[in-house]
């Protein structure tokens, strides 16, 4: 059996940006962030560490819990949630309950 997740425990606040292309005064195209969303979450650090060619990467890795919101389901993967400690790239979106929660898996942007 799962754990639930009690709504106490969302307990950190943090902003949800999406991407959007914008052109600018020259005419070409750029990326710029977008405030989606503030709420609040519950932070689960699963750090840990890569090694590629004989040197070791350490990856800064949280899952974040948050209420459903169907935009973040289906567009979440291109979205990024902004931190007090950093930037997170959301790499994938799981679905806790039937529209409940969504735990979004997050890689510190470096």
């Amino acid at each position: 059996m799962k754990k639930l997740v009690h709504i106490g425990k969302l307990d950190r606040k943090v902003a949800i940006y999406q991407k959007q292309q914008t052109k600018t005064s020259t005419g070409s195209t750029t990326v710029v962030e977008v405030l989606f969303k503030k709420c609040f979450s519950m932070a689960e650090d699963k750090s840990g560490k890569e090694e590629e060619e004989g040197k070791i990467y350490l990856l800064a890795i949280r899952d974040y819990t948050i209420r459903y919101d169907e935009t973040i389901a289906q567009q979440g993967e291109e979205m990024l949630v902004k931190d007090y400690d950093g930037d997170y790239h959301i790499a994938s979106i799981e679905h806790l309950g039937r529209r409940n929660y969504l735990r979004l898996k997050a890689i510190k942007r470096e």
